[in-house]
């Protein structure tokens, strides 16, 4: 009877098995007792490798069904906003609670005209004048408005623009 050791065939192998498994794993583990933060490393690596396989995935599947999500998304703000451009009353109403119900939401009160200067500052981000940034000063509302200033501009940009859009469709028309 040949051992594996002998055997021409499994002798190389074998003994590389054999030779990593008595020395390289036992030293591994040697230096990961007394150097853990380079077990964390190769856990770090390894973490790093599953989430670039993940973000390939989502990148491929995002090709494919991404535009068509956005592609709806927008369709229904265009219908919620103006109703394909039939309406020209939602634009307009959808207008006036956004811009009342800002400084509500800020201020926690249920009056918008509590805090005029906010309602004030809401309007001018609202028709895209941009907030004065000399009346902030330490007012926390205010700067609490500003920070949000972008949502407020881009929420207008929608709504203005469907509301232009179902003046124009009205206008053609007749």
């Amino acid at each position: 009877m040949v051992s594996i050791l002998q055997n021409p065939i499994y002798s190389l192998q074998a003994r590389i098995k054999y030779i990593k498994h008595k020395y390289i794993d036992y030293y591994k583990w040697y230096i990961y007792a007394y150097f853990p933060h380079i077990l964390l490393i190769e856990y770090w690596i390894s973490i790093k490798i599953v989430l670039a396989t993940l973000l390939v995935v989502i990148l491929y599947i995002g090709k494919k069904y991404i535009p068509k999500i956005l592609t709806w998304i927008a369709f229904w703000i265009y219908k919620l906003t103006s109703n394909y451009g039939e309406s020209i009353a939602r634009p307009i109403i959808i207008t006036i609670f956004v811009i009342l119900a800002i400084p509500c939401i800020i201020t926690h009160n249920l009056n918008p005209f509590s805090n005029e200067l906010l309602l004030e500052q809401t309007l001018r981000a609202f028709f895209q004048l941009g907030i004065d940034k000399n009346v902030i000063g330490n007012n926390k509302e205010l700067e609490i408005l500003a920070s949000y200033e972008w949502l407020i501009r881009i929420i207008s940009l929608i709504l203005l623009g469907s509301l232009f859009i179902a003046i124009k469709r009205k206008l053609e028309r007749k």
